[in-house]
């Protein structure tokens, strides 16, 4: 019925912020461990490659879970639109 597209989408959801997660904490040690190794402080990776790139993939990938949000609101709606109909028919 309609109310099983509830558990997927809660599935996929949860699939995608529990991967978002662990890559958060995997990049932020990795960040961490960079920083340690070359003796830099938080502030101070401007002439490190490989720090630099590590912040630029925590700062693209920071905007990703805003989104969540927004997919979850669809997936409802669209599930409330589906269980109207099949009650209007």
């Amino acid at each position: 019925m309609v109310f099983d597209e509830f558990g997927a989408m809660a599935k996929a959801v949860l699939g995608v912020g529990l991967s978002l997660a662990v890559g958060f904490i995997i990049l932020a040690s990795v960040k961490t461990n960079i920083l340690t190794q070359e003796g830099l402080t938080t502030t101070g990776c401007i002439n490190s490659t490989a720090c630099n790139s590590t912040a630029e993939v925590v700062e693209a990938l920071g905007t990703l879970p805003g989104w969540l949000g927004l997919l979850v609101l669809v997936g409802v709606a669209g599930v409330i639109l589906t269980l109207v109909r099949k009650l209007r028919s």
